[in-house]
C-alpha cells in the first residue's frame, strides 16, 4: 500500500468518524488542525491526487478550505476531537469520498482553544 493510499484510508475514517486530523507537509515544521472534506483521485496523466481540507487558522477564528497535492502531506494524525459537518458545510455537495453528512449550514468553527 502506497502513502497515498494510507492517508486516503486515514482520511475515510476520518471523515466516517467525524474527527479532526492534525495534518503536516513535508516543506513545514508545524502540523496544520483540519477537518477532512475529500480526497481527487489524480486525473488522466496527472501524477498526484490531492486531499481537500478545512483548515482551522487559529483557535476560534474562522479558517479556509485547504487543497494539497498528496505529494506534500508527511502525516496525518486522526485526533479525539470530533466535528459537527452542518456547522462547516453550506455548499452543493459533489463529494467523491462517501458520507452521511447533513449539510444545513456554515455556521463557522468550534473554539479549539487548547488543542
Amino acid at each position: 500500500m502506497t502513502l497515498e493510499e494510507r492517508h486516503a484510508e486515514l482520511i475515510q475514517r476520518a471523515i466516517r468518524d467525524r474527527r479532526l486530523l492534525a495534518v503536516k507537509l513535508i516543506d513545514e515544521q508545524t502540523p496544520r488542525l483540519c477537518i477532512p472534506f475529500d480526497y481527487r483521485p489524480r486525473g488522466i496523466g496527472g501524477k498526484y491526487g490531492s486531499f481537500i481540507f478545512y483548515e482551522f487558522e487559529e483557535a476560534g477564528v474562522p479558517g479556509t478550505r485547504l487543497e494539497i497535492a498528496s505529494d506534500r502531506l508527511l502525516a496525518i494524525r486522526l485526533l479525539d476531537l470530533r466535528f459537527r459537518p452542518e456547522e462547516f458545510i453550506g455548499w452543493p455537495k459533489d463529494w467523491h469520498l462517501p458520507r452521511n453528512w447533513p449539510g444545513v449550514g456554515l455556521a463557522g468553527c468550534h473554539d479549539l482553544t487548547g488543542v
